[in-house]
């Protein structure tokens, strides 16, 4: 699993269509179109064939947690992305991991974008340290 993490001041996300790489994806059913969030921390996740599940969500949740803590932010927005690999796992690997992952996040503002399209994104990064990380499990 491969993760940049972001301390946004504005986050803004709009699904534009459904993905049909990799082949064989079955995309989440799109109940939402747009994401706009203001002082919340960003997680960009890649879940990659090899990964454990269970274990890593529980370590992608602390670490989440830890950051989250560190920033003093309640705010996190996870978004699917599988542009941090060449070695993504499958549909159904990646979804049941954003499950894990959400529910061990419980007690925080968590907002998921869109699993399986192509989606705008806007990132405004304040200049600070700690403002971009990149975690690897």
């Amino acid at each position: 699993m491969k993760s940049l993490i972001l301390h946004c001041s504005k986050f803004n996300s709009e699904f534009k269509s459904l993905a049909t790489r990799p082949k064989n994806i079955e995309p989440e059913t799109v109940n939402q179109t747009k994401w706009e969030h203001n002082e919340s921390v960003v997680a960009l996740i890649t879940v990659e064939k090899e990964d454990n599940i269970e274990t890593i969500s529980s370590q992608m949740a602390e670490e989440l947690k830890n950051i989250l803590k560190d920033l003093g932010k309640e705010s996190l927005v996870i978004v699917p992305f599988a542009h941090l690999s060449n070695n993504i796992a499958d549909h159904r690997s990646a979804l049941s991991f954003l499950d894990l992952l959400e529910d061990k996040l419980k007690g925080f503002k968590i907002s998921r974008v869109h699993f399986g399209s192509h989606k705008s994104l806007l990132l405004d990064i304040p200049g600070h340290v700690g403002n971009v990380r990149f975690r690897e499990f």
